[in-house]
C-alpha cells in the first residue's frame, strides 16, 4: 500500500514537473535576426543582449528574450552595432509616440535588419519578415 501512494505521488509530481517546463517554454521570446545590410555588423545588441557579429546575409539563430517591445507594426528594438567602422542605432530611437506601444507575445519571429539613410546620417532598420 505505501509503494502504490508512493508512486503516485511521484507520478503526480513528475506530470507537474513536466506542465510547468512546457508553460516556461511556450511564454518565450524567440528571435531570428537577419543581416541585409549589405556589410558584416560587428558587437550587435538587440535590448542589451550581445549577439555578436553578423555576416552580411547570415542569421543568428533563435535569440531568447524574456520581453520585447514593439510598435506596431514594427519592432520597438534598442538594435546597436559597428557597421564599416562607425557605430550606428536602430530607427526605434525615433519612435516617440507611446499610444500603440505594445510587448511581443511569445512566439519565434525573424527580424530583418536593413539600412535607413536620412541625409548623412544612417541607422539600422528592423522589419519583421
Amino acid at each position: 500500500m505505501k509503494q502504490s501512494i508512493f508512486i503516485f505521488l511521484l507520478a503526480i509530481s513528475c506530470m507537474v514537473l513536466n506542465a510547468c517546463k512546457k508553460e516556461a517554454v511556450n511564454n518565450t521570446i524567440l528571435i531570428n535576426f537577419i543581416n541585409q545590410t549589405g556589410a558584416q555588423i560587428q558587437q550587435a545588441t538587440a535590448n542589451n543582449v550581445p549577439i555578436g557579429t553578423i555576416a552580411n546575409t547570415a542569421q543568428t539563430g533563435f535569440i531568447r528574450f524574456e520581453s520585447f517591445r514593439i510598435d506596431p507594426p514594427m519592432p520597438d528594438c534598442d538594435f546597436v552595432g559597428i557597421f564599416n567602422n562607425d557605430t550606428l542605432k536602430s530607427t526605434a530611437q525615433f519612435y516617440f509616440c507611446g499610444t500603440q506601444k505594445a510587448q511581443l507575445q511569445p512566439g519565434k519571429y525573424t527580424i530583418e535588419v536593413k539600412l535607413y539613410t536620412s541625409g548623412n546620417n544612417q541607422y539600422f532598420d528592423l522589419q519583421f519578415r
